[in-house]
């Protein structure tokens, strides 16, 4: 599963990230990559599961002056270098459809999002233990209850 963060004022995507592992209201995490503190009153999350995704890698380029030697005369020349890479994601919705990325807009009410199909985090199984054995505890208590009243009816009937 992926998951988008898009702008709620036009609807662009602002980050994707594959491979997502855990979702908060704010925050979004996958293997490599993280968000977190999306304002929520500006922005949005959502994990969706996308036909096919798309990872390449762009260079990071920067224009330099070189002085170089033209006609016994140095001269100042513009030249384009590559200082890095950036990664580039990019998801593909339907068989067929176009490429979306950061920037591109979409609309959210067309996407489901699957975050309930994500596994649960530590710290939610940690919560759903403790709820179950807090249920557990009332139901005992309960039982506890009504086998003292039993007992209590066979003495008074005797």
């Amino acid at each position: 599963m992926n998951g988008i963060i898009y702008q709620l004022t036009d609807n662009k995507i602002i980050a994707v990230i594959p491979d997502v592992l855990e979702v908060t209201e704010t925050s979004i995490k996958g293997k490599n990559h993280a968000v977190s503190g999306v304002d929520i009153t500006k922005a949005a999350i959502k994990v969706i599961e996308p036909y096919a995704v798309n990872i390449t890698h762009e260079p990071i380029t920067q224009e330099v002056t070189v002085i170089e030697e033209i006609d016994g005369m140095p001269t100042p020349v513009p030249k384009t270098e590559v200082i890095g890479q950036r990664e580039v994601i990019k998801i593909i919705l339907a068989q067929g459809g176009p490429e979306i990325g950061v920037d591109d807009p979409i609309d959210p009410v067309t996407l489901v999002d699957t975050r309930a199909q994500l596994p649960k985090t530590k710290d939610q199984e940690i919560a759903d233990l403790k709820a179950r054995l807090q249920t557990a505890e009332a139901d005992n208590l309960n039982t506890m209850l009504a086998l003292v009243e039993v007992y209590e009816m066979m003495l008074g009937g005797a």
